[in-house]
């Protein structure tokens, strides 16, 4: 009688922590796909934000070396990259820390994850109507990542 009683709770014991187990793994894998979408959600709209802010008229910005913002006036994030883009030559402006290369050297609207550095990045690149001016916002993997697990383990510690 012993022996059904302990198979009993050994049964037991194992259909609950494997439905946790479950639970665990596709709550992680719904949060990954909705923080992925949230993370997009913020590349897009923030380089549709810059590209609006850019002067309409492709002339106005100015012929030139590459006009990376000064480092005193923005702190190096390296959380976001952002570099504007005149044609597919000319750098216009750029956070402290962004590549010095194009973050989508394609230049294509849209999303990506290129390697740049030896590094992934999570990029979105947007231009202009008249395909002159590009707005290239992005964010490393590793970053997105951290935040992800951060908040996957803030999750499991509640539960």
């Amino acid at each position: 009688m012993n022996s059904l009683q302990g198979y009993v709770l050994g049964v037991l014991v194992g259909t609950i922590l494997l439905g946790w187990v479950m639970a665990l793994l596709a709550l992680w894998f719904l949060l990954k796909h909705s923080e992925t979408s949230i993370a997009d959600n913020g590349l897009r709209n923030f380089a549709a934000r810059i590209l609006q802010a850019s002067p309409e008229n492709d002339d106005r910005i100015p012929p030139g070396p590459g006009r990376p913002t000064k480092a005193s006036s923005l702190p190096e994030d390296p959380l976001l990259a952002l570099q504007v883009w005149h044609g597919h030559t000319l750098l216009v402006a750029s956070t402290p820390g962004a590549p010095a290369t194009a973050l989508k050297p394609d230049f294509a609207n849209g999303f990506a994850s290129p390697v740049i550095d030896g590094q992934r990045w999570r990029v979105y690149s947007i231009s202009n109507g008249s395909g002159q001016i590009f707005v290239q916002v992005g964010r490393l993997y590793s970053e997105l990542n951290a935040e992800l697990q951060m908040k996957a383990s803030s999750l499991g510690a509640i539960t």
